[in-house]
């Protein structure tokens, strides 16, 4: 638990822009679905409504709506650069914090500052569409009962251009989740939850599963020189964004395991990231492919 004072007064600031953007938002909606309602139009109509239950939840901060009205246009463009303007305001005063606490040699407190500096970035996205546009799910299994069709072979989108980086770049070695090498492995610092990788594509990738695999069993303790405890090495609690966008939330994802995420239909990718949130160890993701 973070009890810096700088960053608790930054994110009580956050918040509160963006209960006041939220309350503006809704009360533009407002205004057009009464005028959507006095027309009879109720495809229109429906589509507001919709909105303002889904902004009025607590956790959303972001919009890709898209509407007919101009005056619900413009509403939600206000919105959208309000919800930047707050992001931007909080990255700096974190980032400010960031730069004290290492300066104060409380480095795990400047990781985990930054970590949730990265969140913000993802949530810094409002007003921008998704690429991701079909429904997708995560099924987490064991490495020996993936089926057949989803193993790597010859199938495997691995894209040259992807890149890695992560909660504690350079020294968890991302790159090493993508170097195609099962010998190596991306690992989470001690216990530095929360935590998170980022895989980045040059160019857009299709692709219908991608498949996350976890470190191997028989590597935990192999590089630390000790075993952690019972259980250790798993993520209890995570999410993955996709293209800056939808959200999925997994539990339990432990060494040995392999996450698919399965899409409804063939879905464009630009890139996809792994938030930690919460876990036992050192947690690692040793391959990641896409297969059509």
């Amino acid at each position: 638990m973070l009890k810096v004072d700088a960053v608790r007064k930054a994110m009580d600031a956050y918040h509160a822009a963006i209960v006041a953007a939220k309350e503006k938002y809704q009360n533009v909606l407002q205004i057009v679905l009464d005028e959507c309602m006095k027309k009879g139009d109720l495809e229109a109509s429906k589509q507001i409504k919709g909105e303002m239950q889904r902004i009025a939840g607590e956790k959303v901060t972001s919009s890709d709506a898209d509407f007919a009205s101009v005056r619900a246009r413009a509403g939600h463009a206000t919105f959208a650069r309000s919800l930047d303007a707050a992001t931007k305001v909080c990255r700096s005063a974190l980032d400010n914090a960031v730069k004290a606490e290492v300066k104060a040699g409380r480095l795990e407190q400047a990781e985990a500052i930054k970590a949730l500096m990265d969140n913000l970035a993802l949530a810094g996205q409002a007003g921008k569409k998704p690429a991701v546009q079909p429904a997708a799910q995560i099924r987490i299994v064991p490495e020996s009962q993936l089926p057949p069709a989803l193993k790597p072979g010859d199938k495997a989108v691995r894209p040259t251009g992807v890149s890695a980086s992560s909660s504690n770049s350079p020294a968890d070695k991302p790159e090493f989740s993508i170097d195609g090498d099962p010998s190596t492995t991306w690992q989470l610092g001690r216990y530095a939850f929360p935590g998170w990788i980022t895989f980045t594509f040059d160019k857009p990738v299709r692709a219908r599963h991608v498949i996350l695999v976890q470190r191997r069993p028989a590597q935990v303790g192999a590089t630390e020189g000790t075993r952690p405890p019972a259980g250790g090495d798993a993520v209890a609690v995570g999410r993955v964004i996709l293209n800056d966008g939808p959200t999925l939330e997994f539990r339990n994802f432990e060494p040995g395991q392999v996450m698919i995420i399965e899409f409804a239909a063939e879905a464009e990718l630009s890139g996809l990231r792994m938030i930690l949130q919460e876990g036992t160890y050192r947690p690692g993701i040793r391959d990641v492919y896409a297969l059509k």
